[in-house]
């Protein structure tokens, strides 16, 4: 299992051994019931004045309080931990994705991914710091559940042994087809999710082109599996559940043959043959745990294999230098392909603060590809991208991008908050009032507090917002992909006036087939 995901759950180290010690409470009250009540039994067989029962009785309350308390406080911290531990992971596995080319999100449906690496982060800390409390409660109760029984008669650790081993033999064999099964469960589970995700995700788009039926199917399709599958786990998860019923028939079969010959030839007490039950079923609960360890541990393992895929994943190479504004932008023999076609080759351009530039042509041609690459989201095959005469491969593009670059893209990208956060994400609204120089923003008081549903906007709507966005971020450079396509005259109008303003000490790229903003250009580039 990969050490540092290990390390990372392992982070409060202090906490782990709190958590510790309460499954050592916990362990030694469960073993101190069956104690006691042979005892209490005993006691209670043989005449005894009233106050003796009292005591035995508060005695009695008291170590139930005791496990009660002490079963609470470990459930609630071991919740606690393991919840603290999951957002540790899911934060470092998510810091980590975020530094990683863009191709990298191409291989996965997204709504799958999202529900792998959670599931993945659940079972890894659920098997390291879930099972962590049961494993030492589970040896020591093992271990003192042997002494105790072999202090009554070592007959019975003799039974108990060979019902173990008969529990066991049982268990390997139906635990090897409930492994195949669960996975197979566990796979239809995750596709039938992302099948309802891509429903739900594309709902407007799946009436538009009357496709409710299509998916609709794809999704009975995959309700199929999922239930053929869960019944399977059904049927098998029966027969596993059983098995300790089975055990626990053959216990009481012993218990009440050899049990009651021993107490009748006074070989061991009632009270002892009492207790023989509480100490079978702590036994066998430790006994199951190791069982199920291994599967756990495969699980996990799985789940670890599985991250650890994704924790590989190179990052963007991040250079250091930064610049303080961006003055030119020079394509140098710039080649980009996709699935082995070309798309961009040799191409060669220097844009200068102060223009406006229009790169149109048919679709395929790159046009979008080109914007990406110049702000870091795709990297060229071959070629460099010179910024104020310094090659992209040594600048800081996590701080070029933050404070220099303003991006529009083709379908924007809107988030369910206010107006006013949709606009710059991480500044306050004052701060974008300041930076509105060309009275853009919209001359309403409810900016604030004016929530977006992005579902309910249109695409005018959308478009608006994405270019007050970029207009907003006062960038040197802005890159706008198809700004215009779903705005109206007047928004075009507008769009354009805004743009002669910003032109004068910018540098303005747009993807469009616009005549309008064609024309408006200073320079035209031809794909």
């Amino acid at each position: 299992m990969n050490t540092s995901i290990i390390k990372i759950i392992l982070k409060e180290k202090l906490k782990v051994l709190f958590l510790a010690l309460c499954s050592i409470f916990v362990c030694l009250s469960e073993l101190a019931v069956p104690a006691f009540i042979s005892i209490f039994v005993d006691d209670i067989i043989t005449p005894h004045e009233s106050s003796s029962f009292i005591i035995y009785l508060i005695a009695f309350v008291g170590l139930s309080i005791f496990a009660i308390i002490a079963n609470y406080v470990q459930n609630v911290y071991s919740a606690a931990i393991c919840g603290q531990a999951i957002n540790n992971l899911l934060l470092y596995v998510i810091n980590h994705i975020k530094k990683v080319p863009c191709k990298f999100f191409y291989k996965y449906e997204p709504s799958m991914l999202a529900r792998r690496i959670d599931d993945d982060v659940v079972d890894i800390v659920m098997f390291v710091l879930g099972n962590m409390a049961i494993f030492f409660s589970a040896i020591l109760n093992a271990a003192g559940v042997i002494v105790l029984v072999y202090r009554i008669s070592y007959i019975w650790v003799v039974i108990l042994f060979l019902l173990i081993c008969l529990y066991i033999l049982y268990f390997s064999y139906i635990g090897k087809r409930l492994k195949a099964i669960y996975k197979e469960y566990r796979i239809s589970t995750n596709y039938y999710f992302s099948k309802i995700s891509e429903f739900v995700i594309n709902i407007k788009s799946i009436k538009s082109h009357s496709a409710e039926l299509y998916f609709l199917r794809k999704i009975e399709s995959s309700l199929s599996k999922y239930y053929i599958a869960n019944i399977k786990r059904a049927k098998v998860s029966f027969f596993l559940s059983n098995n300790r019923s089975i055990l626990n028939s053959l216990f009481y079969m012993s218990l009440f043959s050899v049990g009651t010959y021993q107490v009748f030839y006074s070989i061991i007490t009632v009270g002892q043959f009492v207790s023989l039950i509480g100490y079978f079923n702590i036994i066998i609960t430790s006994v199951s745990f190791f069982i199920n360890l291994e599967d756990y541990y495969q699980n996990a393992s799985v789940a670890s294999n599985r991250l650890t895929e994704i924790l590989e994943e190179k990052a963007d190479c991040k250079g250091s230098l930064s610049v303080s504004k961006i003055s030119t932008v020079e394509i140098v023999n710039l080649n980009k392909s996709f699935e082995g076609r070309s798309i961009i080759s040799n191409f060669n351009y220097k844009f200068s603060a102060g223009n406006t530039y229009c790169i149109e042509g048919p679709n395929g041609t790159g046009k979008s590809t080109i914007l990406s690459i110049l702000i870091g989201l795709e990297k060229p095959d071959a070629g460099d991208i010179l910024f104020n005469s310094i090659s992209f491969k040594t600048l800081n593009f996590d701080e070029i991008r933050k404070n220099h670059i303003a991006v529009c893209e083709q379908t924007p990208f809107i988030t369910e908050d206010s107006l006013y956060k949709n606009l710059f994400f991480d500044e306050h609204l004052e701060k974008i009032i300041v930076k509105d120089k060309y009275g853009v923003l919209p001359k309403s008081n409810n900016i604030e507090n004016k929530k977006i549903i992005p579902e309910q906007l249109s695409g005018g709507e959308r478009q608006r917002i994405s270019l007050l966005r970029a207009i907003l971020k006062d960038a040197s450079l802005i890159l706008l992909d198809e700004p215009t396509s779903a705005l109206d005259k007047d928004g075009v109008k507008l769009f354009l006036n805004v743009v002669n303003e910003l032109s004068k000490d910018k540098i303005i790229i747009i993807v469009s087939h616009d005549k309008n903003i064609i024309s408006n250009c200073s320079h035209v580039i031809h794909l």
